[in-house]
């Protein structure tokens, strides 16, 4: 008998039964049949969502002591605008990294970034004065200098606003274990003063009076700096960013 005559007769033993016993039927003998073509409808239908509703990021960014606000959205629509964002394609910025110079603050906030880092997916921070300090100089070159990237118009309309570290004092910070200096009696030099740094290293630039910026994020009062991440893919659109901030 072929597997169509199988079927045949099958469907013929079912014509004559009430609809009860039709299915108690079919429930007994294909039940395993139905719940592989259930299992494979789901999938199918849970793979279509994905490719529909799947953004590919071009942009994303640590927002250290932020906090979203009714402004946010707005900002974020002007952005994509600015930096002509497709529909299948997204910003991500996080604004749940919170950090202090406690100790256990300071350790769990670097080492979700730098586990972000690792895996090259993310452009840049921003953060305080405090909490971007921790960044330059706790995390081994997390930031990249921006004079290698910005051309002579660019460094020159900044001058003024671009943050440094020594890099001198980075090096002594990973030097290694037991040639390291004492932290309690390192004195951090003016992040705005280069000429008294050995080896300065141009990692942020101060983006405290972007009022917009600054009302989207309620981002505290104070410095805040924006900083390039020394593996982004996309340093071209970190450069992008600091354009729109600064028309």
């Amino acid at each position: 008998m072929t597997i169509l005559d199988y079927y045949k007769k099958e469907l013929i033993k079912l014509k004559d039964q009430p609809p009860k016993k039709r299915w108690e039927y079919i429930w007994e003998y294909y039940k395993i049949h139905l719940g592989v073509m259930l299992l494979v409808l789901v999938l199918l239908i849970h793979g279509i969502v994905n490719i529909c509703t799947h953004k590919d990021t071009v942009f994303t960014g640590v927002l250290i002591n932020t906090t979203l606000t009714a402004d946010s959205s707005s900002f974020m629509e002007d952005l994509r605008d600015h930096m002509d964002v497709g529909k299948k394609e997204q910003i991500s910025f996080s604004t749940n990294i919170f950090m202090t110079n406690q100790s256990a603050d300071k350790a769990v906030a670097l080492q979700s970034i730098m586990a972000s880092i690792t895996i090259k997916e993310l452009d840049m921070v921003t953060g305080p004065a405090e909490a971007f300090q921790i960044c330059a100089y706790n995390a081994s070159n997390m930031f990249a200098d921006l004079r290698d990237y910005m051309d002579a118009a660019q460094l020159e309309k900044h001058a003024e606003r671009l943050y440094y570290i020594d890099g001198a004092i980075l090096k002594k910070l990973n030097a290694p274990v037991g040639t390291q200096v004492d932290l309690s009696q390192l004195v951090y030099p003016d992040p705005h003063k280069p000429e008294m740094m050995e080896e300065p290293i141009a990692v942020g630039i101060d983006v405290s009076d972007r009022t917009e910026f600054i009302a989207a994020y309620f981002i505290p009062e104070g410095r805040h700096y924006l900083g390039m991440i020394t593996n982004t893919t996309r340093p071209e659109t970190v450069l992008e960013f600091i354009d729109y901030l600064f028309p």
